[in-house]
Parts: structure tokens; sequence; C-alpha cells
């Protein structure tokens, strides 16, 4: 459960993972040889407007404002949102600042799952309830996520949205949807 950074060794479980793995690896000998810039952008966990329904974020805030309840594992292990426009003003960044190599994106907020789940419920209130614990972790466990931020960072990336604002911005567009309280 230690911290993650760019240097850290990947050790993929999945054949998607694998995949992400040799095409960094690939990208980065097939730059060096025709010496041309190589951005990786390491996603950790990006969320936003109009996400895939069954992503934690937009299930819990299409639930919720439906008054649904929430079905969740304990949600003890860590995690770390960062909202699409901030990925995607990260990625602008680097290319225009002639910036190389891998880079996480991710922010410097890292807490508990259960305290982003409980964030979201406190901004939407209403009667849904989460119901910590009735979904089972799988057999191999969590997987927390400690990413570190340094290297995005120190190339003078400043993220523009907080989880709750970009939480906010979801909840304001599912309620301009229609179908919702």
């Amino acid at each position: 459960d230690s911290e993650i950074s760019e240097e850290t060794l990947p050790r993929p479980q999945t054949e998607y993972g694998k995949a992400k793995l040799a095409f960094t690896q690939d990208g980065c000998k097939i730059a060096e040889k025709a010496h041309m810039r190589f951005i990786m952008p390491r996603f950790f966990s990006l969320f936003g407007k109009n996400d895939y329904e069954n992503t934690i974020i937009q299930s819990l805030v299409t639930k919720l404002l439906r008054g649904e309840d929430c079905d969740l594992t304990a949600c003890t292990q860590y995690w770390n949102f960062m909202y699409i426009i901030d990925a995607v003003q990260a990625m602008i960044h680097l290319v225009e600042g002639g910036f190389s190599g891998i880079y996480n994106f991710a922010t410097q907020d890292t807490r508990p799952l259960r305290n982003f789940v409980e964030s979201v419920k406190r901004m939407i209130g209403g009667k849904g309830n989460l119901l910590f614990g009735t979904i089972p972790y799988p057999e191999t466990g969590a997987v927390s996520m400690r990413p570190r931020v340094d290297k995005l960072l120190a190339a003078g990336f400043q993220p523009l949205y907080s989880f709750e604002k970009g939480v906010a911005e979801i909840i304001d567009y599912e309620k301009s949807k229609g179908g919702v309280e």
C-alpha cells in the first residue's frame, strides 16, 4: 500500500494492464529511435460528466439523485480521483511545454474511498443510503492507489478542480438532463 511514483515498476495483473505496459515500453523505444518526445499519461481514476454509468462516481450520483440505495464494498482502500477537464489540461500543458516521459495523472487528494463516497452523499443528500460492505472485495483483495504527482506539479501543472467541484458539475449536469429530483 505504498505510494506510486513514475519510477514504480508496474506489475500488471490483467491483460489490459499488460497491454498498457507494452504500449508504454514500445512507445518509449520508438520515440527514442525517432528522436521524438513521448508523453505517457499514467491515469489513475478519472471522472467527469456523462461518464460510463457503472463507474463509482457516476453510479453514486445517478442513484442518490433518484433516492436509491447504493451497494458498495467496504470502501476502505485509498483512492485518488482527477476530473477529466484537469486531465485534458495537464496533457495540453505537457505537450505545449515540450515535456516528455511518464507522468502520473492524479491529484494530491488521496484518501479512503469511503471518504469520497460520503462526500458525494453529503452533496446530494436525499433518501438513498450508502450500503457499505454489501459488495465483497474480489479474492485478490482491495486495491489501494496512492499516486505521487510530484513530477506533474514540477512541470508546472496545477489542477483547477477539487473532487467536490467536479462532483458538483456532474450533479448539475445530471439534474439538467431531467428524470431526477
